[in-house]
This record gives C-alpha cells, sequence and structure tokens, in this order.
C-alpha cells in the first residue's frame, strides 16, 4: 500500500510543464499588445483605462488591493511590472483586483491571451487567481493556478471562453481577479508583466499548455479539473503518453482504478516500451485487483525494458516478482523496506523524462 501511495504522489507532481518560453515575441506569431508597463502613469496606458477595483466599488475607485508599477528582472532583462497585493488577513476581504477597461476590440484573428506572472518570495502569494474576459457585460473566466515564486509564461486559448462570448471574441474589459469565496490561501503578492494576445500556437504547444495546467489542478488536489485539462490535451493528440498516463494516475487517485487501468493499458498500446507505465500496472494489478499474474508480467516487462537499474535494485525487484508468482509472502516481507527505497529512487529517476519536454 505505501508503494502505491508513492506511486500517486510522484505521478501527480510530474513535471510535464508546457514549453514556456522567455521570448514574447516569436517569428510565427502575430503579437496585439495589452499592457507591457513600461509607459509612464498608472492609471491608464494608451486608450486603456487600468486600476485596482473591488467588489461593490466603482472601477478605480479605493479599495483593499494596492498596485504599483516596479522595476524588475525578467530573463536576465531589467524591465518594469504590475506589483498587485491582495488585502493580507484583512478581516472585510472582497472579491476584487485590477482591471483594464478598453475601446471594443475585435480579437478574432487572435487565438491565444498570454502574460507573464510570479509571485512574491518573501511576502507570500496567493495560490490562484481568474482571468476575466468581459464583452457587452458577458462574462467569461478562466482560473489561473500553480503560481510560483519564479516567473512563467502563462497562454490561455481563447476558444476556451467561446462559450460565453461567441466566436467574435469582441472584448471590452479584461480582469485580474482574487474571488472572496475560494478557500485557497488570498494573501500576498503578484507580479504580473506583458498582457498580450497572440495568433496561432502550434497544436504540440497547445497540448503542453493544457498539461501544465492539468498538473497545476493536480497539485491542488483538484483531480477533477486537472481530469478535464487532460482530455483536452487528449482531443488535441490522443497519442500523447504524458497526458494519458497522468489521466490514469488521477483517476487512481480518485479511487477510479478500472479507469487507470484503461488508460495506462492504453498508453502500452501507443508505446510498449513505455517503462513507467509498465511499473504503474504493475503495482495496481498487485495491490488493487490481487492479478499476481499479470502484475509479474508487467514487472518483468519493465525489468526488460529499463536498462539504467543498478544490479542490486534489479535483483531485489527480481526476488520480489518471484515472491508474489510463488504467493510467498515471506520473501516479499524480507524485501519489501529495501524495496520501499527502490521505488523511491525509480520515480526520481523518471521524473527527467518529463522535465525534458519542457
Amino acid at each position: 500500500m505505501k508503494r502505491l501511495l508513492l506511486l500517486s504522489l510522484y505521478a501527480l507532481v510530474m513535471t510535464i510543464f508546457a514549453s514556456f518560453s522567455q521570448d514574447v515575441a516569436l517569428a510565427r506569431e502575430e503579437i496585439f499588445f495589452l499592457e507591457d508597463f513600461e509607459s509612464a502613469g498608472d492609471s491608464f496606458s494608451m486608450d486603456c483605462q487600468q486600476g485596482i477595483w473591488q467588489e461593490g466599488s466603482i472601477l478605480g475607485s479605493a479599495s483593499n488591493y494596492q498596485a504599483w508599477r516596479v522595476p524588475e528582472t525578467r530573463s536576465l532583462k531589467k524591465t518594469i511590472v504590475l506589483r498587485l497585493a491582495c488585502p493580507i488577513r484583512s478581516a472585510d476581504f472582497k472579491t476584487g483586483g485590477y482591471f483594464f477597461k478598453f475601446e471594443k476590440t475585435d480579437l478574432s484573428k487572435f487565438n491565444n491571451l498570454n502574460f507573464y506572472v510570479k509571485g512574491d518570495r518573501w511576502d507570500g502569494f496567493p495560490d490562484d487567481f481568474e482571468i476575466q474576459l468581459w464583452a457587452e457585460g458577458h462574462l467569461a473566466s478562466r482560473r489561473i493556478a500553480g503560481i510560483t515564486a519564479s516567473w512563467q509564461k502563462i497562454t490561455v486559448p481563447l476558444a476556451s471562453f467561446e462559450q460565453v462570448l461567441g466566436s467574435s471574441k469582441e472584448i471590452d474589459s479584461l480582469r485580474i481577479v482574487f474571488d472572496a469565496s475560494s478557500p485557497d490561501s488570498k494573501e500576498g503578492i503578484i507580479y504580473i508583466d506583458d498582457i498580450f494576445f497572440s495568433t496561432d500556437l502550434s497544436d504540440q504547444q497547445l497540448v503542453n499548455d493544457y498539461i501544465n495546467r492539468g498538473n497545476s489542478y493536480c497539485d491542488l488536489n483538484e483531480y477533477g479539473a486537472g481530469i478535464e485539462e487532460y482530455k483536452q490535451a487528449l482531443k488535441l493528440d490522443p497519442n500523447n503518453v504524458y497526458a494519458r498516463t497522468n489521466l490514469g494516475l488521477t483517476y487512481l487517485k480518485q479511487q477510479k482504478y478500472c479507469k487507470a487501468v484503461d488508460e495506462l493499458e492504453k498508453v502500452i498500446e501507443i508505446d510498449p516500451a513505455y517503462a513507467f507505465a509498465h511499473l504503474s500496472l504493475a503495482i495496481i494489478y498487485e495491490d488493487y485487483f490481487f492479478e499476481n499474474k499479470k502484475a509479474a508480467e508487467h514487472y518483468n516487462k519493465f525489468l526488460e525494458i529499463d536498462k539504467s537499474l543498478d544490479a542490486e535494485t534489479r535483483e531485489r525487484l527480481i526476488q520480489w516478482v518471484k515472491g508474489i508468482k510463488q504467493e510467498d509472502n515471506s520473501i516479499n516481507l524480507e524485501n519489501y523496506n529495501n524495496l520501499w527505497e527502490d521505488y523511491t529512487r525509480i520515480w526520481e529517476g523518471y521524473d527527467y523524462q518529463n522535465k525534458a519536454i519542457e
């Protein structure tokens, strides 16, 4: 059972993050900047009115939120960014944040909303926030999770707002929103830079974005939302073993064991040499379905594929497989404590494959 819990832990924090480019202008993309925060003044930038806001107050009027433009370094370059402070432990905290209001703008030629974000390493930062797009009083929102103390580029497909806004994409307002009803931490400071719209990214980049958001939701134990993101990735790329593996292991975390096995078996069909999927299936078959024969098959396949195991670890796992075949508990108990350490090293080793696609 401990081995299964370890599998879930490592799988759900797999860092299969999207390839976040640090360069705003990509050669194949057309860019439309909403705000880069470099221009002077805190209330207006070009034709865009902006400022802090709070539920029940007029946009731009006094609130518990604070915002400044401050110098920062991002990607080794000095720049000016927005520093947005949320009410820290405020008894009268209300939903609010920062708004941008502009003339109705046709964004139909663009496919993505992009911006850079990080939290304050010293003062702390909120766990999440919402991005809201408004069009003639209609609101569509997308939750942004997985904020860290390092700069990251967030890309949100505008298609995810179409259910509310329609395909015309005529938008007149954007808001950064901290929701008082959310149970997550809402105290601290975030930094925002370079809010812009862009044309199509490649399907693979969109897939990575969905996987990234799925991982972020799972890190917050919001497995239902994570599953939906993985499913969106698989709609674009049904053979993506990373998305499908994470989907299966998220089902496992929800104790939906049959669904977990179904997804991991599909991973094996796509890539029979994906050793991590074989190891995952072996443990699930052994611990939850008590199908030792199937478990042994997948353990042996894992041993056949993975040549990175040291001789001592390999021998212990071989003895473990012999034990479950013979249902010899004495062999299993003798090797249990050592195998606990072995599995830890194995999963840590597989983490590099996920980081390699960043």
